[in-house]
């Protein structure tokens, strides 16, 4: 199957009328690192459709319920990359 021709059925993206929910998109938030003067990942997570989603900081255990993961990163001086 050629998941590239929009006329096929996608195993991997929820069909419009079939009633599932849109699948989860993953995401990093980058930030800026200032001893090595590059951006680097702070955290990792899955977003919803409607925004929210939850996040881990890549050096912590901590997991972060979030309302707007645009939001978050704005918060914390990140920038929104998503994968």
């Amino acid at each position: 199957m050629d998941d590239h021709c929009f006329d096929s059925e996608s195993v991997y993206h929820a069909d419009a009328e079939s009633g599932t929910p849109p699948p989860l998109r993953a995401f990093f938030v980058d930030v800026y690192d200032e001893d090595t003067d590059l951006p680097e990942h702070a955290y990792y997570g899955v977003a919803c459709a409607d925004g929210g989603g939850l996040a881990q900081a890549v050096s912590e255990n901590s997991i972060h319920k979030l309302q707007d993961v645009k939001r978050f990163a704005e918060r914390i001086g990140g920038v929104l990359v998503w994968v």
